[in-house]
């Protein structure tokens, strides 16, 4: 009963008490998985190099240094295998009656997007693609069935097994484990829900093959043989993203499989070094200018969703502010600037163990800050929340600012008309008690 009144609306009726419903973010263990995955993928490397040298005279040399090391690979692997075991176990039970595929566009007029739009125009163009269906960016999404989304049925459920591991329904299952490992996956097939646990599982692997890489001799078939296997996880994952389109939206999955497909080749390059050692100096500017690509495709990315969808959008309607336009794209732009800032330290040289190290780290941050912290998606929001912001000063990406503007400003002048009507009557209440009681205090 006490569980039930924390969650509920409190409000006795006739027909009952009106009930809230529980928030699926808290839905257990769902905020707890989360927290593992922001952290999980930067202690990973550390851990590695610190638990090979739990040597007598090692930086690991003592006991609580060795537990944290041990503690923390040992909760990476959990983390890992307990996800793989969740989506197999999703897919096998609920996959199916969960997952909505998105309608496929008749024409191309109904695409949104202006690059599947195109594409689409020159498929129907193309006498070999002319009979293939119309192919959308987005695939579809996952939807909690209606009857077991019921409230307040679902709330009560949910309170009754608030510490539960494996949901019974679709509808709890989606709320305890999709934000933590597969928010962006598609369902069309079982394959395609490793989308997003693949990628950081691969991050996983990559950052224990750093830490060991720390300590391999430069040069050795040893450090050769880590290389090579960063670059093999590298290239296995950006084709999966490419054979399979996992996805729910199309574009994640290119902009991650153009990413690792940079970085495998950036690491293949660094792995030419020892039979080449002449070209040891031009193979490292050309990874480095492949880092930089690595880096500059999410970029691409946000200048797409963030400035260019929006204005062609608004442009094809004829609602198309051009001073607005620019004011969001200046903003953006500023957006840029600050994700550069933060990326630059992570791409200097060293070894050629630790520059391939580098690329692979430079992954696992990207994907921990442009995904999982949801930059990836708050840079083109915060442009067009910024624009809407400033429609008293420039106004929105359309032609109706003079109206909109006046109702802002009637409105601000009706706020203050209000504030100063309620400021004046509290002054008058405030003197009324004053003079009541010092005339009580003189009748006395």
């Amino acid at each position: 009963m006490l569980r039930r009144s924390l969650f509920s609306g409190g409000v006795q009726t006739k027909a009952g008490t009106q009930y809230k419903a529980f928030p699926g973010i808290f839905v257990f263990p769902n905020l707890l998985l989360v927290a593992c995955k922001i952290f999980i993928t930067g202690l990973a490397a550390s851990a590695t190099s610190l638990a090979m040298d739990m040597g007598a005279h090692g930086p690991c040399a003592s006991t609580t240094c060795r537990l944290v090391s041990v503690g923390s690979l040992s909760g990476a692997l959990l983390y890992t295998l307990w996800g793989w075991l969740v989506i197999l176990d999703f897919s096998c039970r609920f996959r199916t009656s969960s997952w909505t595929a998105a309608t496929p566009p008749q024409t191309p007029d109904e695409i949104k997007d202006p690059f599947f739009r195109l594409l689409n125009r020159v498929r129907r163009r193309s006498v070999r693609l002319h009979a293939r269906a119309l192919t959308d960016r987005a695939q579809g999404t996952f939807a909690k069935p209606t009857e077991e989304a019921k409230e307040p049925e679902r709330t009560e459920r949910l309170l009754r097994q608030i510490f539960r591991l494996r949901r019974r329904t679709a509808a709890d299952t989606l709320d305890a484990y999709q934000f933590a490992f597969f928010p962006r996956s598609n369902g069309a097939r079982a394959i395609n829900l490793f989308f997003d646990h693949g990628g950081i599982t691969v991050t996983l692997l990559i950052a224990v093959l750093s830490g060991v890489g720390s300590h391999l001799d430069t040069g050795t078939h040893l450090a050769a043989i880590q290389v090579a296997a960063i670059g093999v996880l590298q290239l296995l994952y950006a084709l999966y993203c490419y054979v399979y389109w996992p996805s729910a939206d199309k574009a994640d999955a290119f902009m991650l499989g153009t990413q690792y497909l940079i970085e495998s080749v950036r690491t293949g390059l660094l792995l030419l070094q020892l039979p080449l050692p002449n070209a040891a100096t031009e193979l490292r500017r050309i990874s480095f200018i492949l880092s930089l690509l690595a880096i500059g495709v999410p970029l691409l990315r946000f200048m797409y969703d963030g400035v260019l969808v929006p204005l062609i959008t608004l442009r094809r309607g004829n609602k198309l502010n051009v001073q607005a336009a620019w004011v969001g794209m200046i903003m953006f732009l500023i957006h840029v600037q600050k994700l550069l800032r933060n990326f630059a330290p992570n791409l200097g040289g060293g070894s050629d163990v630790q520059a391939a190290s580098g690329g692979a780290e430079n992954i696992g941050k990207m994907q921990k800050n442009l995904v999982e912290q949801g930059i990836l998606v708050n840079v083109a929001t915060d442009v067009l929340a910024d624009a809407e912001d400033m429609h008293n000063v420039t106004g929105p990406w359309n032609d109706e600012t003079p109206m909109r503007t006046h109702r802002w400003l009637a409105r601000a002048r009706e706020t203050r008309a209000a504030t100063r009507i309620q400021r004046c009557f509290r002054q008058h209440r405030r003197r009324a008690a004053e003079s009541k009681i010092q005339g009580c205090v003189e009748r006395v």
